[in-house]
């Protein structure tokens, strides 16, 4: 069994507020789709992802979103969920959301719409502190649907990726240089169940720790 990297090293990369943690009540907002494509990672698969505006949102706001990709007849191909905290100092910066498709739906994807709603001023809580575990040492975790799960990596976030065999549970979340700072990659809960996440570093071995996610 691998020793554990110091904690308090890792804990300094991850930045407050990059993975949302309180529940609150929230309003639609216009959403404009600027660019809907795909990408492939030799180790995860393919992806769709589409980028969006947001109208209205404001600096560390929360924000929840309904994305759906469609062929050149407008017939769904895939439908997910995103979630996150709006950029600082700005917040009109064009957001992504992504999700694992099959190697056949690729050249299906024409277009994609998204459906987002951000938090509402809501009553002073204090945020949840995320779940941490070392993927090298913990096989199962519950993650409450309120919380997000973070993986304690030893090196660069964005060395990792994460395979969830039921992505409506949840989503992984790359870690990685994010400008003025470094996260962790992390877990983030869609749906009360249970999923395995199967996490590799790059050019190593690849963990699977099932997940509980609770409501």
């Amino acid at each position: 069994m691998r020793k554990l990297v110091t904690a308090v090293v890792l804990i300094t990369t991850l930045a407050l507020g990059q993975y949302p943690a309180s529940a609150a009540t929230y309003k639609s907002a216009k959403t404009t789709v600027t660019k809907v494509g795909t990408r492939h990672d030799p180790e995860t698969g393919w992806y769709v992802y589409a980028r969006f505006f947001i109208a209205g949102i404001k600096a560390k706001q929360d924000y929840r979103c309904t994305v759906i990709a469609y062929d050149k007849a407008k017939k769904v191909i895939i439908k997910w969920s995103a979630t996150g905290a709006s950029f600082d100092p700005r917040p009109y910066n064009e957001y992504e959301a992504f999700t694992n498709i099959k190697p056949a739906q690729v050249k299906l994807v024409k277009s994609a719409s998204a459906t987002c709603a951000i938090a509402k001023s809501a009553p002073k809580a204090q945020a949840l502190p995320p779940i941490m575990i070392d993927p090298m040492t913990v096989s199962s975790v519950n993650v409450p649907l309120s919380n997000v799960l973070v993986f304690l990596a030893r090196g660069p976030g964005e060395n990792w990726t994460a395979i969830v065999d039921d992505p409506k549970i949840g989503t992984f979340i790359p870690g990685g240089n994010q400008g003025t700072y470094t996260t962790n990659p992390a877990f983030q809960p869609l749906k009360v169940g249970l999923t395995v996440v199967r996490i590799s570093e790059k050019g190593g071995e690849t963990y699977e720790i099932a997940v509980t996610v609770t409501g």
